[in-house]
């Protein structure tokens, strides 16, 4: 199988950069095109009584887009410091498993990167990788980074 075109979803964190190096050198291997996808989504959605109508706390929203592009720019310049081309899409209003599972219809491979929570940690953050796993079809590279005492290992 090739993959012509790889998905990374980015959201700045150190486990995100390794889903970059490792889509990265994979994409070199098949001349790939990446596609680097991030997700701000409305830090209020879901919350006990919270109405659309509200809106987004703006210095929130803008700080967490200011990362959320940050993270994008970082992914496209490896990709095109390795002769990749490379692609940026910055997604609002959608939980980042929904505009993953969206995004990756177009795409050979989604690349992700994974914290390895366990107990109370995953029940509480969560998971946008499991939640991707469990509702799609399409291939998928999970890489795995295992935060201890010092830090996520790379």
């Amino acid at each position: 199988m090739e993959f012509r075109r790889i998905l990374v979803p980015v959201d700045g964190s150190p486990c995100s950069e390794r889903a970059v190096r490792e889509a990265v050198d994979l994409g070199t291997v098949f001349g790939s095109t990446l596609t680097f996808l991030a997700v701000v989504d409305n830090p209020l959605r879901g919350l006990y009584g919270y109405s659309e109508g509200i809106g987004y706390y703006g210095d929130v929203f803008e700080a967490l887009e200011r990362a959320a592009t940050a993270a994008l720019e970082r992914g496209a310049a490896a990709a095109r410091e390795a002769g990749l081309d490379a692609e940026t899409r910055l997604v609002r209003e959608q939980t980042p498993t929904e505009a993953i599972l969206q995004a990756e219809a177009d795409h050979d491979l989604t690349v992700l990167g994974t914290h390895g929570r366990h107990g109370v940690d995953r029940f509480v953050l969560g998971s946008v990788t499991e939640g991707v796993l469990r509702r799609s079809h399409r291939p998928h590279l999970v890489v795995r980074c295992v935060q201890d005492d010092a830090g996520p290992e790379t």
